[in-house]
This record gives structure tokens, C-alpha cells and sequence, in this order.
């Protein structure tokens, strides 16, 4: 029985709105992201450590922006992981 081929996944990571926008664009399938942990009103972090959701603190997503982000990228065909 023949195989049939199977497209690759292009999943590209981003940081921020602008290579957000550059990965659906350049027609990725889908993107990962980190979010951002909750603050306070005093700007701290939700976690007692402070620790945030992913490795790159510095980078991502707040929390509030995520129903945005995730309707976008559907709209696009794009997933986000």
C-alpha cells in the first residue's frame, strides 16, 4: 500500500506581539508562548516565589490577553501550544 506523505508542523516560538504577528504571517501552524504570572495591585507576582509560568520571565503574554491571542490565531488556522 502506498504512503501518503504527511505535511510537518511548523511550530515557531515567539515572545511578543511582533514575532506573534511575523510567525502567523510567515505561516507557521502554530506558536508557543509563555505567560506571564498574575500581579497583585502592588505589581507583585501571584507566587509566593515570584516565580512565573516559563523560563523566560522577561518575555510572553499576560494572562488578561490570552481570549484575544487564542481567537486571532483560530481565526487563522493557527494553534497555540
Amino acid at each position: 500500500m502506498p504512503r501518503v506523505p504527511v505535511k510537518p508542523e511548523v511550530m515557531s516560538p515567539v515572545g511578543g506581539e511582533a514575532q506573534l504577528r511575523a510567525a502567523v504571517e510567515a505561516g507557521a501552524d502554530a506558536v508557543f508562548f509563555g505567560v506571564n504570572p498574575a500581579r497583585d495591585q502592588a505589581g507583585r507576582a501571584g507566587r509566593a516565589d515570584g516565580a512565573g509560568f516559563h523560563a523566560r520571565a522577561k518575555v510572553g503574554f499576560e494572562l488578561e490577553a490570552l481570549p484575544e491571542i487564542m481567537s486571532g490565531l483560530h481565526a487563522r488556522g493557527c494553534r497555540a501550544s
